[in-house]
């Protein structure tokens, strides 16, 4: 893919072989951050037809901001292929809790209320991200394309400290 236009409802197909397929679907755009997906748990044997994708809304699934932008850059040394495949309807998809920062200085957690707490640091990372997770708190991280092909196909968490690279 080499240029990704939001739309709500926007389906991708994620590719790690012939016989291995993925989904995630376009379900909000904050201005500020991006592009929120769902993503789909359950991996295919065979791409879906047009009329299956519509089954994808009662999948189990995770919510995930994707870098957009790094779909043209990442498809070069990526070992996935994403594809637009078509668009659903689905209603409206219940916006998750979040919690996001640095484990050096500042963790922020967004509250269902809407109430946003600054918890200083520092902190030991995965611990926080296991509390965090444990009461139902999403990370929230601008995920490289890889990184979601990585979740679908290896089930590596979407948490950072599973992904740090430095």
């Amino acid at each position: 893919m080499k240029r990704f236009v939001y739309r709500e409802g926007k389906v991708l197909q994620v590719r790690a072989g012939p016989d291995t397929y993925g989904y995630c679907y376009a379900v909000h755009k904050d201005l500020s951050f991006g592009v929120m997906f769902l993503v789909v748990d359950r991996v295919f044997s065979a791409p879906l037809d047009l009329d299956q994708v519509a089954s994808l809304v009662d999948e189990p699934s995770t919510c995930a901001y994707i870098n957009t932008a790094g779909f043209a850059v990442c498809a070069r040394r990526s070992p996935y292929e994403w594809e637009h495949v078509g668009c659903l309807k689905f209603g409206s998809a219940p916006m998750p809790t979040w919690f996001y920062g640095s484990e050096h200085t500042f963790m922020t957690v967004v509250h269902p209320d809407g109430r946003q707490e600054r918890i200083p640091g520092p902190h030991v990372l995965s611990r926080f991200e296991d509390e965090m997770i444990a009461k139902g708190y999403v990370q929230k991280v601008l995920w490289l394309p890889e990184d979601i092909g990585d979740y679908i196909f290896e089930r590596r968490p979407l948490r950072f400290s599973a992904h740090l690279r430095y």
